[in-house]
């Protein structure tokens, strides 16, 4: 950020005045609609459930999403918005950075009424961005110093420690009514797409009998990884998907599975679709899998938020990265799901 952004933000926050609200009819009747939910790795898809209720609550508003341009692939739900607007998060430098001066150039010509910030960490330039595009109803997460730049604010301590729920909680205030929250992914995996993914894991050694592991290789130890690969193909009830393998990985290791390199999200929600139980980390390969409801083993970084909580398809371990894991928990998460 540059000095110059910093200062503007410290005047803002000291001088900035609000003008008078109607905070009611905006809110009961939002003509647009900017929506902006977290999207670390892994944390995209978690709003989709309040994303879903708000299109049912606002049923005649415009609902547009601010997504990163890299997660774009992820977003496979334009029904559920009328419009997508990618943006650049590592361009945003500075209020004279071309980034910053695109979007808001944008968001007024929009006029949006709503914003419904749905993030969870502190974001001083996209709040300001949302400040000086003049959207009338700027509400969000308390995440410290938020006034004027937010001024409908959801206090942290009332939200869940659940990414999914939490989400749903900051629009509860909006009145859109939630109910039951794991998120499902859309006909992106249709009949014939799991079909042809069937005939390929046939094709590529599996047998009758046995069941289907996906194994995601990101921010995994190489050693570790190649030792449970190892140990997993000499299990003849089980076939893998091996999901973004280390390119050094000897291929001998990989030799007779399914092996994924950089897949799209739609390849690897097919190939996801076919498995018992999930293997990797928190990223947005996890957050495909969670929705499909297949059980799933991931490390997260100690103290990581943005995650649902765990419970009878998710199980969390915390570890540093790139992270190990021990035999008997391999066998313990085994034991689960088969």
């Amino acid at each position: 950020m540059t000095l110059f952004t910093a200062l503007a933000i410290s005047l803002s926050r000291r001088y900035g005045r609000q003008k008078p609200v109607d905070f009611t009819g905006v809110l009961k009747k939002p003509g647009r609609i900017l929506c902006f939910p977290a999207q670390d790795d892994g944390e995209l898809l978690c709003a989709v459930p309040a994303i879903r209720a708000l299109r049912k609550h606002y049923r005649d508003s415009l609902i547009a999403l601010l997504i990163d341009e890299d997660k774009r692939g992820l977003w496979h739900f334009d029904n559920e918005v009328d419009e997508v607007i990618d943006f650049r998060p590592r361009l945003i430098d500075g209020l004279a950075s071309r980034e910053f001066r695109r979007l808001k150039k944008i968001f007024r010509q929009r006029r949006f009424d709503l914003l419904l910030d749905l993030n969870y960490r502190p974001s001083e330039q996209l709040s300001y961005l949302f400040f000086r595009s003049g959207i009338t109803v700027r509400c969000g997460q308390e995440t410290g110093r938020d006034y004027p730049l937010k001024n409908f604010i959801i206090k942290a301590g009332t939200l869940s420690a659940d990414e999914v729920v939490r989400s749903l909680d900051i629009i509860k205030p909006l009145g859109a009514q939630v109910s039951g929250h794991h998120p499902a992914w859309p006909k992106l995996v249709g009949l014939e797409g799991k079909r042809e993914f069937r005939e390929r894991l046939k094709e590529e050694g599996l047998k009758k009998g046995q069941a289907v592991l996906a194994l995601d290789g990101s921010h995994w130890r190489r050693s570790n990884f190649e030792k449970i690969l190892r140990t997993l193909a000499k299990d003849p009830l089980l076939k893998l998907i091996v999901i973004n393998p280390d390119g050094k990985m000897p291929q001998q290791v990989l030799k007779g599975q399914t092996v994924m390199n950089s897949p799209s999200s739609a390849e690897t929600a097919e190939a996801l679709s076919q498995a018992r139980g999930f293997i990797g980390s928190k990223n947005d390969v996890f957050s495909i899998a969670y929705m499909l409801k297949v059980p799933s083993l991931i490390t997260a970084r100690p103290r990581s938020r943005g995650l649902p909580l765990a419970g009878e398809l998710l199980q969390i371990r915390h570890d540093k990265m790139p992270f190990e894991i021990s035999d008997q928990e391999l066998a313990i998460f085994l034991q689960k799901i088969f």
